[in-house]
């Protein structure tokens, strides 16, 4: 579903999926509802394999997070043994004593790769706390796992699958809405008064959602 031979095969796909989606922003910008940016663009990127009606799109999507939830427990392998010895969901097991600097690393050791930090480590990231995606522009980085300093998608055998078709919807459908519409926060909220807060887990999705009422440009 998700390999890039299947996805190219399926273009045309994409682009009537990608034209439902601004035709659902149409119906909310006329009725003047907000609409939850994430939702839909969760709900367009499941359609594309997915026949099944409105509802039990809700239903997989429910099922795919608490998933996910489970497995970003740190204590998984508590409840379920065998784990320990099959997968490692949260990093790389290390099979022989390592030394990295002036640090060992023993035998047997689940070493964490803190991608948080990375992104916000001030020794590599100009000013790392503020939005700039124009900083990337300058920037020779691929995000397909090869430069450590942007690993959006992790790296290695545990690469989110997911890579091939968010580098092909993630782009088109948020250049589709910002070129379709503007966007005013839900009950008048100034855009500096945000909640950027985060749920913590496998995935960090905003612990409450951005509901943006669109409208014409």
């Amino acid at each position: 579903m998700v390999s890039p031979n299947s996805l190219d095969a399926n273009q045309h796909l994409r682009s009537q999926k990608v034209k439902e989606l601004i035709d659902y922003c149409e119906k909310c910008s006329q009725q003047g509802e907000a609409l939850d940016v994430s939702q839909v663009a969760f709900k367009t990127i499941l359609n594309l394999a997915n026949p099944f009606s409105d509802w039990k799109v809700d239903e997989l999507k429910d099922v795919i997070w608490r998933i996910t939830n489970e497995v970003g427990k740190i204590n998984l392998v508590d409840f379920f043994p065998i784990l320990n010895e099959k997968i490692d969901f949260q990093g790389i097991r290390v099979d022989h004593d390592v030394k990295l600097f002036d640090y060992i690393i023993p035998k047997g050791s689940l070493v964490l790769v803190n991608v948080w930090a990375i992104g916000r480590d001030s020794t590599f990231w100009e000013e790392p706390l503020i939005f700039k995606p124009e900083r990337f522009q300058s920037l020779e980085l691929d995000v397909r796992g090869k430069d450590f300093e942007l690993i959006p998608f992790g790296a290695g055998r545990r690469i989110c699958p997911g890579l091939p078709l968010a580098l092909r919807m993630v782009q088109v459908m948020l250049g589709s809405m910002l070129n379709s519409f503007n966007g005013n926060l839900e009950a008048g909220i100034d855009p500096k008064d945000l909640d950027m807060d985060e749920n913590f887990g496998f995935i960090t999705p905003k612990a409450h959602p951005l509901r943006v009422i669109p409208s014409p440009l």
